[in-house]
């Protein structure tokens, strides 16, 4: 039987009756397509409720977009408000809840290491401002103790348990125009409103790599205390806490003073020691919430959280009194001298880079100043200071190569009669620009970038050279003081080095005396067996020079083969006049007697010092009373009272830097 479809009339736009036929299976698909797109749109509505009237659809869709693929596992989408927008499935599995309890939700109220919405802002703006931001964070504490605005329970793994280590990171093209709405009160988002989007990366740290103490990858294996890994991931998180709270931070960096002629010394073994030692010392002394580390090789760096410049001044100072007592490491007693630097946020810096910076800087001038001190950061002061050593140390490497160097001599004399019996050979640096420069201006800085070993083995061979000199002139050879720093005194071959150098110039071995610089610390060993003992069988004279200002002055002349003492100018100065320069004096003159060393007194330039000084039994002296330092031919005109030869020349060895 044949079936006549219904025939089906539309009125045209135009007006014009057309009649349209239409199957109905056509109608039919027509029906269904209706009825999806009416069901989309309601899933569409009932999701935007459920998150609150946000729009993560399209959000996520461009976000997709423009990096490729999907949200990353561990990754979040955050708004300018620090509302999570999306997640990926790790973070929602973490959080250990559905995505429509995650989603929308503020980021603090799910931070289970205690950070809270301050914490998040600023992290928020200086991504802000910056274009990205990361951290390795620490715990900080029980996650209860700041209290959640709202939201559910926190998620673990931005502060996992046992205080192991979180990297969170931010990253956005946002422009810095953006930046003051950051700080907006959270409000609901106007979907019409672009807001800025943050992506947040999330990474539990392992116990190899977690920047906290006790892990291998975090503690210095030497002394047990934090490495500078674990010092920075300590500094950022308290510098983000002193912004959230608008208070002070202070670094000090602690550097012990010529540790390397400890190394070149004793060995490796005994600076290990006393490396660990100091480290107890320092954690010893440091409080809560106080953080100690070993920074670099002989560096250690210490964290002040809330502490000012004149506190961290104060501890600073302490640190260096505590280091600066005698310690036993094995046989050795070793009086060590260290200098710090101090740098405080926000004053100074605002990074972690940059506080280390300055920190490190306040440390270089208090080296400069003359170790042993502490000193804070000053921007314009360290920015002329550093300039100026960095000149000085290259035109004194060009110095040397140049010849510029020399050496001046002081007549030593006899207080009784005046008579010159020696000499002392003095270091002065003929600048081209700077003219004459004192030893106190360059040579300190010669110690810090290792030039002194070249600087004392440039004195012995000048001063063998002009013995030599006077000796061919056919004047009378007296014996000459050269000032030679204990370290390389102590160096392995100095005695071999000092024979070869005499023989070289045909110099009588008493014609050289070698005063030890007792400014330096020293330490001292029960079974000392030092190259120091061959000098004495050398027949080469040792003295101690400005002694009583130094370190360990008695236990040198107890363990070092000594044959006299050099009374500092800074107890002559006065002696007339200061009963107590008066009784010191006195003291040095009779211990030298009782121990069988002779006598030598710095600094006479008044008839009165010398009378006082022959009166406690002195004899003799050296000072502008008798004569200032002069070059070598004048020297010579003045006290060795003989024409010099013009043909008793000899030429100077070259010098190589």
């Amino acid at each position: 039987m044949d079936v006549t479809l219904p025939k089906i009339e539309f009125i045209d736009f135009r007006g014009a009756d057309r009649p349209l036929f239409l199957e109905w299976e056509l109608l039919a698909a027509t029906f269904l397509a209706l009825v999806f797109l009416i069901l989309l749109s309601v899933m569409t509505y009932s999701r935007k409720r459920a998150v609150g009237g946000f729009e993560i659809h399209g959000r996520a869709s461009r976000f997709r977009g423009r990096s490729g693929k999907a949200l990353a596992d561990d990754v979040a989408l955050l708004d300018r408000h620090g509302r999570i927008l999306g997640a990926g499935g790790a973070f929602l599995a973490r959080c250990g809840l559905p995505p429509e309890q995650v989603i929308g939700k503020p980021i603090w109220t799910l931070d289970g290491a205690g950070f809270d919405r301050s914490f998040w802002y600023n992290a928020l703006k200086t991504a802000c401002e910056r274009g990205y931001w990361q951290m390795d964070r620490l715990a900080i504490g029980d996650t209860g103790a700041r209290g959640r605005q709202e939201g559910p329970a926190p998620v673990t793994y931005l502060g996992c348990d046992g205080g192991a280590v979180s990297r969170l990171s931010l990253d956005t093209k946002v422009p810095r125009a953006m930046t003051d709405r950051l700080l907006e009160k959270v409000v609901p988002v106007d979907p019409a409103q672009d807001a800025v989007e943050f992506i947040l990366r999330v990474r539990s740290l392992q116990r190899s790599d977690a920047a906290y103490p006790g892990s291998p990858g975090a503690t210095d294996r030497l002394t047990g205390i934090c490495n500078r890994r674990a010092m920075k991931a300590h500094l950022e998180t308290a510098l983000m806490e002193a912004e959230t709270r608008g208070q002070d931070l202070a670094v000090v960096l602690v550097d012990l003073d010529r540790f390397r002629d400890i190394n070149s010394v004793f060995g490796d073994w005994v600076g290990d020691k006393v490396l660990a030692a100091c480290a107890r010392i320092m954690m010893q002394m440091a409080v809560a919430p106080m953080k100690v580390a070993r920074t670099g090789g002989d560096e250690f760096a210490l964290m002040m959280p809330n502490a000012n410049r004149e506190e961290a001044a104060r501890f600073g100072e302490l640190v260096l009194d505590a280091l600066g007592q005698e310690q036993s490491v094995g046989h050795a007693q070793i009086r060590l001298s260290a200098s710090a630097g101090v740098a405080v946020f926000p004053e100074d810096a605002d990074t972690y880079r940059r506080l280390m910076q300055s920190a490190s800087q306040a440390l270089a001038a208090a080296k400069e100043g003359g170790r042993g001190q502490l000193m804070c950061f000053s921007s314009e002061g360290h920015k002329r200071r550093n300039a100026e050593s960095l000149t000085l140390e290259l035109e004194l490497r060009q110095g040397l190569r140049r010849g510029e160097l020399t050496l001046h001599y002081q007549p030593q004399v006899r207080l009784g009669d005046g008579q010159c019996i020696g000499a002392e050979a003095l270091l002065r640096w003929h600048h081209p620009t700077r003219g004459l420069v004192m030893p106190a201006a360059f040579v300190p800085m010669a110690l810090d970038v290792g030039l002194r070993g070249v600087i004392d083995r440039f004195v012995l061979e000048q001063t063998c050279q002009q013995i030599a000199r006077w000796q061919d002139a056919g004047l009378p050879v007296l014996p000459v003081s050269i000032n030679l720093s204990l370290t390389t005194l102590l160096e392995e071959g100095f005695a071999a080095d000092l024979r070869h150098c005499l023989q070289s110039w045909a110099v009588p071995k008493s014609a050289l005396h070698i005063e030890v610089i007792e400014t330096v610390h020293y330490p001292r060993l029960a079974d000392a067996h030092w190259d120091l003992h061959a000098l004495q069988e050398l027949g080469v004279e040792l003295a101690l020079d400005d002694f009583g200002t130094g370190y360990s002055s008695l236990a040198m002349l107890k363990d070092l083969p000594v044959a006299r003492i050099k009374i500092d100018r800074r107890f002559i100065r006065n002696i007339t006049e200061d009963q107590r320069d008066d009784h010191i004096v006195a003291a040095l003159v009779q211990l030298g007697r009782d121990l069988g060393l002779s006598i030598v007194a710095e600094g006479i330039e008044t008839d009165a010092q010398r009378n006082r000084l022959q009166a406690l039994g002195c004899t003799h002296g050296q000072g502008y009373l008798f004569g200032k330092p002069v070059a070598a031919e004048e020297f010579a005109t003045q006290f060795l009272v003989a024409e010099r030869s013009a043909d008793a020349q000899i030429p100077l060895r070259p010098l190589t830097v």
